[in-house]
């Protein structure tokens, strides 16, 4: 199963009731040892009604404080060694992960 991951944002708009914004992902990749960024990748252009986007936003901030208490930080924040949410992949901590985007179906 392809696996795309959202670990940017493009092109957000609020106009006349309606809300638009491009998902990317944007991965690192090193050049002679050195980090750089690659050209974004869109992944999805998104759509919705202000109503919807009020509705989506109060459905995250819902979820803010639990996700900090479970977490034991602060959200964003980097986890120290011992904190919740360490990356279980073998990435290294703090290392942008991104959002897991599956089609519906799937």
């Amino acid at each position: 199963m392809p696996r795309t991951f959202v670990n940017s944002m493009a092109n957000f708009v609020i106009h006349g009731g309606t809300v638009s914004f491009t998902l990317q992902d944007q991965a690192t990749r090193t050049e002679g040892g050195t980090p750089k960024q690659a050209p974004p990748d869109d992944v999805a252009d998104v759509v919705m009604r202000e109503q919807d986007f009020a509705q989506l936003l109060a459905f995250f901030n819902q979820h803010v404080a639990a996700f900090e208490e479970q977490t034991g930080r602060k959200l964003g924040a980097v986890p120290t060694p011992g904190q919740g949410s360490a990356p279980e992949s073998g990435r290294p901590a703090g290392k942008s992960q991104g959002m897991k985007i599956r089609a519906k179906g799937t």
